[in-house]
């Protein structure tokens, strides 16, 4: 005969593991960010405080960003390769990024800081040959890679500094890499193959990466899996670290044929659709930092945010 505590337990297990299947989400709200009329736009991110989203063209030239408490769309910047991966800085006043220009057939790169209020641009590195994009450290500082050492810049953006005490995770060749006080490691959690999408969870001690043909995981900082996602494309923690919103795109080899966004519980592997269309390309999602909203664009140009709530 099973113990009093025994009982107790599994009766807990059985509660906690029902709870976390029997959650789901909905769409609430569904506001078309950008229209057609206004131009086509792609690649949309959040700012860190979620009232301001950020995004390019398709060819990541030119940079706009759209106020969701104004309704209002400005034009930050028309640089090439502006749109690639833009970063805002810790304190939201500033987002920081890469552009290049063709010299002698040769491209050389620069970093710049944008201030979000006066649009005024101010050049932090200039004519790189080998200059990665900006990539979000795990106590949130922004960093660059330039000639394979990191470059970092302090609050006001005007002094290079070394990393220290945090760490930053990209994408070297295909492979999955951590840096942390000077000391650079492969981790490629699944062996060798080409990596993509890493980052970090808010609390810095998790990262969320896929690896082509396999699937989208988790691990800890030493490279060990913790969770396995299973198919999802460019995966974007959600705002608690406890879901994941990503896209489920399908192509024939030579253009999309088809992609929804969805969202998936990382403990319990619970899955919902945030889109379901027939005739619509949605890719690319960003979550908010702050909200439980969702933006992503559509292969005709469409910047569209979702506002969720979980039942």
């Amino acid at each position: 005969m099973l113990s009093k505590n025994i009982v107790f337990f599994f009766l807990f297990f059985i509660a906690v593991f029902t709870t976390g299947f029997a959650q789901s989400v909905q769409v609430i709200e569904k506001v078309e960010v950008t229209s057609i009329e206004n131009g086509e736009f792609y690649y949309p991110r959040f700012n860190n405080s979620g009232d301001k989203i950020v995004f390019t063209s398709e060819a990541y030239k030119g940079l706009w960003l759209h106020d969701t408490r104004m309704n209002s769309t400005s034009l930050l910047s028309m640089q090439d390769g502006i749109g690639y991966n833009p970063r805002f800085d810790r304190e939201g006043e500033n987002i920081i990024v890469r552009s290049y220009k063709f010299e002698n057939m040769k491209r050389i790169s620069g970093l710049l800081s944008i201030n979000l209020k006066s649009g005024t641009a101010t050049e932090l590195l200039a004519n790189q040959r080998d200059l990665n994009y900006p990539v979000v450290a795990s106590n949130k500082n922004i960093y660059s890679i330039v000639d394979k050492k990191v470059i970092g810049f302090d609050e006001a953006l005007q002094k290079q500094n070394p990393l220290t005490d945090e760490s930053i995770v990209f994408i070297d060749n295909s492979n999955l890499v951590i840096e942390t006080n000077g000391e650079r490691k492969v981790i490629n959690p699944l062996g060798d193959g080409n990596y993509l999408w890493p980052s970090f969870s808010s609390d810095g001690q998790k990262i969320l990466f896929s690896k082509a043909g396999e699937g989208a995981f988790i691990c800890d900082l030493e490279g060990n899996i913790i969770v396995e996602l299973g198919r999802a494309h460019s995966p974007k923690w959600a705002k608690d670290d406890q879901w994941i919103v990503y896209m489920d795109d399908y192509d024939d080899g030579v253009q999309f044929i088809s992609s929804e966004i969805k969202i998936k519980h990382v403990a319990s592997g619970a899955e919902f659709d945030l889109t379901r269309t027939d005739n619509v390309i949605e890719m690319y999602p960003d979550y908010s930092k702050v909200t439980d909203e969702v933006v992503y664009h559509t292969t005709e140009g469409k910047i569209i945010k979702l506002t969720l709530q979980f039942n």
